[in-house]
């Protein structure tokens, strides 16, 4: 990471593992809906075994479909992320921030990742982390338009105890 890099989210003690280097391990583990081990992991999961790596115990409720619906009250990522992280932020994004998106826009939020820095030509530049069914596996890439756009809310790490 360069100077110019954002500021994490979550002040550590030295030598302490970052969330988002804590989360770079599970990059390739395959995707599986609803998975919560280095066998298969969906996006909920991996934010789990990161928060578990990072010495949080996440809240997990496993009770959702593929396909968010609004008659699927059971699980909302929304509140999902409430109960974990508090209310959403209104800033800019920075390392360690989870993200609540909308892949498709006709669908509600259906998805989670989590801020990383990204090495490149622009200092101001962000990865993400996150397990993408459609290419089945946990991905590391930038934060480019299409995925800013996608983004509907913020949540800063820690997850609470």
């Amino acid at each position: 990471m360069n100077n110019n890099s954002p500021t994490s989210s979550l002040p550590l003690p030295l030598g302490q593992t970052e969330p988002w280097q804590a989360a770079m391990k599970y990059v390739n583990v395959p995707f599986r809906h609803m998975g919560r081990s280095e066998n298969g992991l969906d996006c909920v999961g991996l934010l789990m075994l990161t928060a578990r790596d990072v010495g949080h115990v996440p809240i997990d409720n496993p009770m959702y479909g593929r396909e968010p619906s609004p008659d699927n009250s059971a699980f909302n990522l929304a509140d999902y992320c409430v109960m974990n992280c508090g209310p959403p932020v209104t800033r800019d994004l920075r390392v360690n921030d989870i993200l609540l998106m909308r892949l498709k826009p006709e669908n509600l939020p259906s998805h989670l990742a989590l801020v990383a820095p990204y090495e490149c030509d622009d200092p101001d530049a962000l990865g993400m982390i996150h397990t993408y069914g459609e290419v089945g596996r946990v991905v590391y890439h930038r934060i480019d338009k299409v995925r800013m756009d996608q983004i509907v809310g913020v949540y800063a790490w820690p997850v609470k105890h």
